[in-house]
């Protein structure tokens, strides 16, 4: 299972491009609709996703402050997975 963290990043990366359905979501992360119905609100409530419409149905797409999310998020996995990084206990 996928951390709460990397969820968030993969609806973000899903919907940056183009908008998408929910149904769509619930395929390519293989959560369910309860729980991705959470993700979705949170993420829309935090202003990094804004829903909307697209052939009658409701459609998700990635804000600007998400896209600095997705940007922020691959900034900081990309320092942790380089060799010398070293966490501190």
């Amino acid at each position: 299972m996928s951390s709460p963290i990397k969820i968030l990043f993969e609806i973000l990366s899903l919907s940056d491009k183009s908008s998408t359905t929910m149904e769509n979501l619930i395929a390519e992360t293989n959560l369910n609709y309860k729980i991705m119905k959470i993700y979705l609100d949170l993420l829309e409530e935090k202003g990094l996703l804004k829903k909307g419409k697209s052939l009658n149905k409701t459609s998700y797409s990635t804000t600007n402050l998400g896209t600095q999310y997705l940007k922020d998020y691959q900034s900081i996995m990309s320092t942790i997975k380089k060799p010398n990084f070293h966490v501190l206990n």
